[in-house]
């Protein structure tokens, strides 16, 4: 054999070998009973086991009380929804880890504020933390004022429910945790803000990120971590070990990312790259200790568009990596690198009303074509991957108010 037609044998092999392992994402139906719901993160520790958290828009038999926190679970496979008592007349669930033996960390928070009494500046500082969180990335000036409006009604509501004697959490943190058995267990904290991103290390130890700071839990007692100075606004956390992790956020205003880097047992400020316009990082992805990807957003202040942004760690340093050009307005705000080689992220394409999935593989991103049937304004708000090829995604379904679940589908020939 020639070496022109041995070259073009091994061409044709590497061809049949990448289109055997293709795969898609596809739309799968939710468990039912799932109606306003939507799903903010899925961790997954298998191919077919795994959990998914969110948000009850409109829980059964609760309607006159707020949403509630959603928990889904995938065994061999099947998604279904895990029945537990309610937690709070409002409150919501953002951050889920599955770890061995089929246990996993869960957080969330309460959104009733204790504002009996207002005297106090305790009170005060109270009412203005629960009402930033939910103002948080909203624009309009006409949205701001109805929120507003809206939270001081249901702030009122709050207070005299609680004077007739009603116990339940109040605004915070609300951390559960899986046992072996499947049971959710509420864990006792000192956060007293939701938490947003969790990274775990076991039953008993991890870290559980707020708006504003980090709370270290470890062998079972917490304390406060402030970040203030390097990282105001923390929006997602990762751990590698007890004595490396990485943070990511912006500044107070969310003019600029940020992030923050655990190693040698402190936080210290690491240096990114400069982005035009106003920007901010919200979430991160560390397959290993040497490499790492963040994504977010940038904003141009003139027109008010959107970008969706990614940044790559290597060698000690982050730089800035091309993307895609998805539409006139569109961000990222999930990423998952199950290894150093390939990976994904999802965002929101606002200008196309639907959710968007860049893949990176062999040195460059790609954007991934999905269809969701009967849907025009679908988004996508977490994902998890067992491998460059197999995972989930979730979001909502704004056409027909439902949660969103896409799988990655491997094709094997």
């Amino acid at each position: 054999m020639n070496a022109m037609k041995y070259t073009k044998l091994l061409g044709l092999a590497s061809l049949l070998l990448l289109g055997g392992c293709s795969g898609t994402w596809t739309p799968v139906t939710p468990p039912d009973g799932l109606d306003d719901s939507v799903a903010f993160d899925i961790s997954l520790d298998g191919a077919k086991t795994g959990i998914a958290v969110g948000l009850d828009l409109a829980p059964s038999g609760q309607q006159d009380e707020g949403p509630a926190g959603l928990v889904l679970e995938q065994v061999d496979g099947a998604w279904s929804r895990v029945e537990f008592a309610d937690l709070s007349d409002d409150w919501a669930l953002y951050a889920a880890q599955t770890l061995d033996d089929n246990q996993a960390w869960i957080g969330g928070g309460s959104f009733v504020p204790d504002l009996s009494d207002m005297k106090s500046t305790k009170k005060q500082e109270e009412y203005k933390a629960a009402l930033d969180v939910y103002l948080a990335g909203v624009v309009d000036s006409a949205e701001i004022e109805a929120r507003v409006s809206a939270f001081e009604e249901a702030v009122a509501a709050d207070a005299e429910r609680l004077a007739m004697g009603k116990k339940k959490p109040l605004t915070g943190a609300i951390t559960l945790f899986r046992q072996p058995d499947g049971t959710l267990n509420v864990i006792d904290n000192s956060i007293a803000r939701p938490v947003w991103s969790l990274s775990a290390e076991g039953p008993t130890d991890g870290r559980f990120a707020t708006p504003y700071g980090v709370s270290q839990l470890a062998e079972g007692a917490w304390s406060s971590e402030d970040l203030l100075a390097d990282l105001p606004a923390v929006h997602d956390i990762v751990f590698l070990s007890v004595d490396e992790g990485w943070a990511v956020g912006s500044e107070a205003g969310g003019c600029e990312g940020r992030s923050a880097h655990w190693a040698n047992g402190a936080w210290s400020a690491s240096d990114l790259p400069g982005i035009e316009g106003s920007w901010e990082l919200f979430a991160v992805s560390f397959p290993d200790a040497i490499h790492g990807w963040a994504v977010g957003q940038a904003t141009d202040l003139d027109t008010g568009m959107r970008r969706g942004i990614a940044l790559a760690y290597s060698n000690g340093s982050w730089s800035e990596l091309g993307l895609p050009p998805v539409s006139d307005s569109w961000y990222l705000e999930a990423v998952c690198f199950p290894t150093s080689r390939e990976g994904w992220a999802a965002g929101n394409d606002i200008a196309g009303q639907r959710g968007v999935l860049l893949h990176y593989s062999r040195g460059e991103w790609t954007e991934e074509t999905i269809s969701v049937t009967d849907s025009t304004d679908w988004k996508l708000t977490g994902l998890c991957l067992t491998s460059g090829k197999n995972g989930w995604a979730v979001g909502y379904d704004n056409t027909n108010a439902k949660l969103l679940l896409l799988k990655r589908v491997t094709s094997e020939g």
